[in-house]
């Protein structure tokens, strides 16, 4: 039996097709591994670089936007890891600024270039739920960045980029993903005004409001804290400076003696990284 040029033509195509997407599928596992496998020390930063490169070049695969902001915002998160796992001042400020860079581009997949005017209900009206979600992280994710790199630059650069990352928080929340990072726009903003003085914006009440709910949005079943480590510290230097010291104290305290690994897995190290910061609190409380 002949089998004509079209038919073969079109076999070749499907063979290729599938191949790239097998080809994608095997790097997207990679990436993940890779991921899941970083840690503080050379070994972990070495994965978190794999990660992030494979998932930039996934991003470039793709041929559509939301997959591509998908990967972005991905490859923004190891790279923010990165920057966050670095003691090199320089290396920390390369780290985020390039993090940065792929949030931004991740939420102009979206068809946003600032975020102070993007327009909520447009936005609701164009986009499923799904994609919705993959904007609120890649906001996130660039939100993230942006404040490291701010406060890795020193007070000048973090008071100045304050209003663009309290805009992100918000544009995040009025989507409805307020909860996405274990409430970290709650997080973030409650950082941010506890840090940033009162003459120049900065509340404690309004710190108090966003990090109590963070915390009390995400306990672990029967205890006082939170899965999220840096929803504990925070919350707990506040405490501190508002003079609630004690209850500080006992956030701490009972938040050192949990299993990291049982919190909330996918955040192990940083988990285990806030811990270490907790000691360092109580140490000096």
């Amino acid at each position: 039996m002949k089998v004509g040029m079209k038919t073969v033509l079109c076999t070749l195509a499907a063979a290729l097709v599938s191949g790239h997407a097998s080809a994608s599928t095997e790097k997207l596992a990679q990436a993940e591994a890779a991921y899941q496998a970083r840690e503080y020390d050379a070994a972990g930063k070495a994965q978190a670089q794999t990660a992030a490169q494979l998932y930039g070049e996934l991003a470039a695969e793709q041929t559509t936007a939301v997959a591509r902001a998908k990967y972005l915002s991905a490859q923004s998160e190891a790279l923010y890891f990165l920057g966050h796992a670095s003691d090199d001042k320089a290396l920390k400020i390369q780290h985020h600024l390039a993090g940065l860079a792929a949030g931004e581009k991740a939420v102009a997949e979206f068809g946003i270039t600032d975020v102070t005017q993007a327009n909520v209900a447009l936005l609701k009206s164009q986009f499923q739920a799904d994609d919705l979600k993959v904007l609120a992280e890649a906001l996130y994710q660039r939100g993230a960045n942006l404040g490291q790199w701010g406060q890795a630059n020193g007070v000048t650069e973090s008071l100045g980029r304050w209003p663009d990352l309290k805009a992100t928080m918000q544009l995040i929340i009025d989507l409805g993903f307020s909860s996405i990072q274990d409430y970290g726009p709650l997080r973030t903003l409650g950082r941010g005004n506890h840090q940033i003085p009162a003459l120049l914006g900065g509340s404690n009440k309004r710190a108090e409001k966003y990090l109590q709910s963070a915390v009390s949005k995400t306990k672990a079943p029967g205890t006082i804290y939170s899965v999220n480590g840096y929803n504990n510290t925070f919350y707990a230097e506040l405490l501190r400076d508002i003079e609630k010291a004690d209850e500080g104290r006992a956030l701490l305290e009972s938040f050192v003696r949990a299993d990291a690994a049982q919190l909330n897995p996918r955040m192990a190290p940083e988990t285990r990284r806030a811990q270490r910061e907790a000691l360092d609190l109580l140490n000096n409380w």
